[in-house]
């Protein structure tokens, strides 16, 4: 009786460390898209993991050609830092939406010359859209542009940035960020010359 009960306990902790244990899922290539690409990475990850980018990238731009990316699940995605790692969407498409029901962080990397271009949520945040729960940690979103709201980040959520920087980002209201409702918090962060008809830093 013992000797089952023991086995019983170790079966049901072995069963709570593999649920609690989250998987790092490694970027390898700066491609838009593809095996071992940032997008893919998001892709196949599971909700609680950690999309890692590899030193190796140190230094390297992620063009996007394919439109954004979309987060629909609870992650981390990590860059190398902001000075190292780049995302970059030429003013082809927004970089990144958060869905909503979703909590993500996303840590060290620079957004640049993301676009919005559309009316509703087509036109909301140039570099992101935040419908989820978004922290940002060591990001700077710069030239981002929308044709509505947020040149940078529109937010529908729960956002908080520490040691970010939203600069040189266009849009009629709030071009650096727009807070359309939920909570924002900024810690060390700056705002700095962006251009918009209403609110030109934040709205």
């Amino acid at each position: 009786m013992k000797t089952t009960s023991y086995l019983i306990l170790f079966l049901a902790l072995l069963a709570g460390s593999t649920t609690l244990r989250a998987t790092v899922i490694p970027v390898t290539s700066t491609a838009d898209s593809g095996p071992g690409s940032l997008r893919d990475a998001i892709a196949a990850a599971a909700p609680g993991d950690t999309v890692l980018l590899n030193s190796s990238l140190a230094g390297s731009v992620i063009n996007l050609s394919s439109g954004e990316l979309v987060v629909t699940k609870n992650l981390s995605i990590v860059g190398l830092g902001s000075t190292s790692t780049a995302i970059n969407a030429n003013s082809l498409s927004r970089i990144i939406t958060i869905n909503s029901g979703t909590t993500v962080l996303l840590r060290g990397f620079t957004l640049a010359l993301g676009l919005a271009n559309g009316v509703g949520d087509a036109g909301r945040g140039g570099a992101i859209l935040n419908q989820g729960n978004l922290t940002l940690s060591d990001i700077k979103a710069l030239g981002g542009r929308s044709s509505v709201e947020g040149g940078g980040v529109y937010s529908s959520g729960t956002f908080s940035a520490s040691k970010s920087v939203f600069k040189n980002c266009e849009s009629p209201l709030g071009a650096g960020l727009y807070i359309a409702s939920g909570t924002m918090t900024l810690f060390d962060s700056k705002v700095e010359d962006n251009s918009g008809d209403t609110g030109a830093g934040i709205w």
